[in-house]
């Protein structure tokens, strides 16, 4: 997986969430992506595959946080840990350390087995710890 993939994958949510487009991880698209995303629809060739599934409180409270802590589930594998080291330390002037704890972390990086509700790949994806 290169980094010109995790790009593509930014500028896209990026174009979901009307913000401008630059394939750069920058503030205001961390704040898109550490928001439980259950309320926002996820458009696909510029089809909507909104279903509400669960509404939790988003814990995002200081604009101004510059260090964030991330933990990995289990059975992440190692070149996807590289891949967010390189992302996390490559792309802002935020500072992310790994923790091994999801409860103490910011960020939380997991991949599961199942799709969501009508066979949607993440339509599950609002996790809370």
């Amino acid at each position: 997986m290169e980094m010109a993939y995790v790009q593509s994958a930014i500028s896209r949510i990026q174009e979901n969430f009307s913000l401008p487009v630059t394939g750069m991880l920058d503030l205001n698209t961390m704040k898109i992506m550490t928001k439980p995303r259950c309320d926002y629809p996820h458009k696909f060739n510029g089809t909507s595959t909104f279903t509400k599934q669960l509404s939790i409180k988003p814990w995002w409270g200081n604009e101004h946080k510059k260090n964030f802590r991330y933990a990995f589930g289990n059975n992440v594998p190692d070149y996807i840990k590289s891949l967010f080291y390189e992302v996390f330390n490559g792309w802002s002037n935020m500072n992310f350390i790994e923790t091994t704890s999801f409860q103490d972390s910011d960020i939380l990086i997991a991949f599961v087995q199942n799709d969501g509700k009508g066979e949607v790949l993440g339509s599950y994806d609002c996790i809370s710890g």
